[in-house]
């Protein structure tokens, strides 16, 4: 039930986003880096995925979704692991 709802942010919130970054998340690259995701992670709040390291640092220095500007804090980040 819990990955059906990140699905459905990650949808809702793709809709929202200016081309270049829906394609971005698209093609399995990290919004953040830009690079495709290494050690990927979703951030629970807004179900974007990430590389873990770059959402880590955002999370820290800014406390926030670096997409959608939800308040965040690293115990919501969450590794996916396959």
């Amino acid at each position: 039930m819990y990955i059906l709802r990140i699905i459905f942010c990650l949808n809702f919130y793709l809709k929202k986003l200016p081309v270049n970054q829906q394609s971005l998340c698209r093609a399995g690259k990290c919004p953040i880096c830009g690079q495709i995701r290494n050690e990927e992670a979703v951030l629970s709040i807004s179900g974007y995925i990430f590389c873990y390291s770059c959402i880590y640092k955002f999370i820290i220095l800014n406390g926030r979704c670096p997409v959608t500007s939800l308040p965040a804090t690293i115990n919501e980040i969450i590794k996916i692991y396959r």
